[in-house]
């Protein structure tokens, strides 16, 4: 088992080597690693170890298979080590970045702040024009200059959405709600998530959340409403396309499936009303004569 040590650490120690020129100093891969002396001295090393092990005996070389299995599970457990570390430390330096940014002179943040501003200006033309590669790059380039700019990660969201990124849209919708817990717009898209997801539940809560924010967004009623009857919670349904009907009293649509609603809660008296006020807005709809007669079946 021994001899295998020096072999193990020095794939270590290269493996380690390689991992941080990869990932912290991209630049440094150009640099000339053939000829580096360390590189050298372990290819010296690792040629000295494969000569050695090749004149082993057959007898011996099911236990070298062995050990070196053993050595390969130590490195990857090595590998998970170090790969946590180097990410406790990528979330140290972003935070000391975060900092250095916050305390910055007032004349330094004004002018990330004008460039910021500037910044989301182009990104949300980017978006009109549909270049969605385009505006996420700037979006990112915003949140480089101010690290809880909320507007950057909303146009995130919505890129994310729109690419249909669903584990993405979701993390940044959560981070978002962590700057801001009471933004109902965050709740809603939240909400569109969870329901692509497939989460009606939870898709329910974050309607829940948005429209107890803000209430003055009927549609929202009436998306709640549709995810309430689908889980056949069809008073709590009712009572969402109500609050709806508040806000836009003589919307067919919302009366149409108020009146369904009703029906199904078994309210004859309720449904009866809300039937006549459709009736009186859209007297030429075709499903008037369908819903007189679920209204009429009801028992008193």
């Amino acid at each position: 088992m021994y001899q295998f040590v020096p072999f193990i650490l020095i794939v270590i120690s290269l493996g380690v080597i390689i991992v941080i020129l990869v990932r912290k100093f991209p630049s440094l891969t150009l640099l000339d690693v053939e000829n580096m002396p360390e590189v050298k001295i372990g290819r010296k090393k690792q040629a000295y170890l494969r000569k050695k092990l090749t004149s082993k005996n057959e007898q011996r070389a099911q236990k070298r298979s062995e050990k070196v299995s053993k050595g390969a599970t130590a490195f990857r457990a090595i590998q998970h080590v170090f790969r946590t570390y180097v990410g406790d430390v990528e979330v140290r330096l972003t935070k000391k970045d975060h900092e250095r940014k916050e305390t910055a002179p007032p004349e330094v943040k004004s002018e990330r702040k004008k460039e910021a501003k500037q910044l989301l200006a182009d990104a949300a033309e980017f978006m009109r024009q549909q270049e969605i590669e385009q505006a996420e790059q700037v979006y990112i380039n915003v949140i480089r200059l101010e690290p809880k700019n909320p507007e950057a990660y909303g146009g995130l969201v919505d890129i994310y959405i729109k690419k249909e990124q669903w584990d993405e849209a979701k993390q940044t919708c959560g981070y978002l709600l962590q700057l801001d817990p009471h933004n109902d717009v965050t709740h809603a898209k939240m909400a569109q998530i969870a329901e692509e997801e497939g989460d009606r539940i939870k898709a329910i809560e974050h309607y829940q959340q948005a429209v107890l924010i803000n209430h003055n967004l009927p549609q929202r009623f009436v998306k709640l409403a549709d995810l309430l009857e689908a889980e056949g919670e069809y008073q709590t349904a009712l009572e969402a396309v109500l609050q709806a009907l508040d806000l836009e009293q003589d919307n067919p649509k919302y009366l149409d499936k108020s009146v369904e609603l009703a029906i199904l809660v078994g309210d004859k008296k309720m449904s009866e009303e809300l039937y006549d006020r459709f009736r009186m807005v859209n007297p030429d709809n075709q499903k008037l004569d369908v819903l007189k007669e679920k209204v009429r079946k009801l028992e008193e």
